[in-house]
């Protein structure tokens, strides 16, 4: 029996070194990295070590079947059996074949989330700022098979996000030491109409408008799984990002490339404290509860450039000021309030924001992937 225990470790060890799409990664040391998820199975959930991917299942490791007390928090149990005991039940315990419809983190994750913007240069560049600033952003993640809904005076645009999660509450720096890490791939869709209305267009570093812009119903589609690296800077720093428009690449980064890297959001979320500055449906809403990040909270660590708003240039912004000068708009409007109404109707006309039908998939190496299809409202 040890012996063919001890071929079938050396067998997972060799797939994992030479197959990339092999979740659980290994080093000589042990796994660098925990790849989790969960099924439903009655009225729990059951966490699912996962072992490899395979193109039309996932071959994964039952463990709340083996540890009877650990049902529905992955990351409470691996701080509580660690990385080397559950990497032995990997060679040990028996797998079965899932299919990724089976698979989700969506009762992990909570509905209010700390967001970071403008956290990638490219992406500073293409919106004209020159600062990473935080906003709060609502709404229950979706998974699956993922609807975002768009509609007459939306100009909705995608963002590929990596997030991440923490096993405990995070009110100091010190918390977020000790904090085991799980991250995961997400999205962040945006109804730029929204934002356009509603931000300060001398301050985009105040974050209004982004609340309301990002949050609502399937605007934050995510994938099916948890990872929990050893060494979570040297993970995320190798963290590919892709997203494609219906096939075409339209963003590409890696976890490298932020600005700011996630401890250093954490502590910029935690300056804040309970400040309500921030506004959602018209009511003050703050960053956090209670001054922390609370446990199973999520951080939006920014998006690379490539999204589809861009600027309006200097001639297109004369030629409307012109026109709002003679055709007297200024008698209704303000010179903004006219500047978004020509922007949304011109792009809506040109078709250059999500429409309907249109997919848009997401892919972030060790984290998995995701698709979204664009509906109608």
């Amino acid at each position: 029996m040890m012996i063919v225990v001890s071929l079938r470790r050396h067998l997972l060890i060799t797939i994992a070194l030479v197959a990339w799409q092999s979740p659980l990664a290994w080093s000589a040391t042990g796994p660098d990295a925990l790849v989790l998820s969960q099924q439903a199975v009655g009225e729990r959930y059951h966490t699912l070590l996962i072992l490899e991917q395979r193109v039309d299942a996932l071959e994964v490791i039952d463990l709340s079947a083996h540890f009877e007390d650990d049902f529905s928090r992955p990351l409470e149990l691996v701080a509580r059996h660690g990385f080397d005991e559950l990497a032995e039940l990997a060679v040990s315990l028996p797998s079965q074949q899932l299919p990724a419809s089976e698979l989700t983190i969506t009762p992990l994750l909570g509905s209010a989330h700390v967001a970071a913007a403008t956290n990638y240069a490219d992406h500073q560049e293409e919106t004209a700022s020159d600062e990473v600033f935080l906003f709060p952003k609502f709404g229950a993640a979706t998974a699956g098979q993922a609807t975002v809904a768009t509609g007459a005076g939306i100009l909705l645009d995608y963002e590929i996000e990596i997030c991440a999660i923490f096993d405990r509450a995070v009110a100091s720096m010190a918390d977020f030491e000790a904090a085991l890490k799980g991250f995961y791939l997400c999205s962040d869709f945006t109804d730029r109409a929204a934002l356009l209305r509603l931000m300060n267009a001398t301050d985009l570093a105040s974050g209004a408008g982004f609340t309301d812009a990002k949050s609502g119903e399937g605007r934050f589609a995510v994938a099916d799984r948890l990872v929990v690296p050893r060494d979570w800077r040297s993970f995320l720093d190798r963290v590919p990002l892709q997203l494609t428009l219906n096939g075409e690449v339209r963003q590409q980064a890696r976890g490298a490339d932020m600005i700011l890297k996630l401890d250093q959001i954490v502590e910029l979320a935690l300056a804040a404290g309970e400040s309500d500055r921030w506004r959602y449906r018209g009511e003050p809403v703050t960053l956090l509860d209670n001054g922390e990040i609370a446990a199973g909270q999520t951080v939006l660590t920014g998006t690379p450039g490539g999204v589809l708003m861009q600027i309006p240039s200097a001639g297109y912004l004369l030629l409307k000021f012109l026109k709002w000068l003679f055709t007297l708009a200024w008698l209704d409007l303000s010179l903004q309030e006219y500047l978004v109404d020509e922007f949304v109707a011109d792009s809506e006309a040109e078709g250059v924001f999500l429409r309907p039908g249109d997919v848009v998939d997401m892919e972030a190496g060790e984290l998995g992937s995701l698709s979204v299809t664009v509906s109608a409202e």
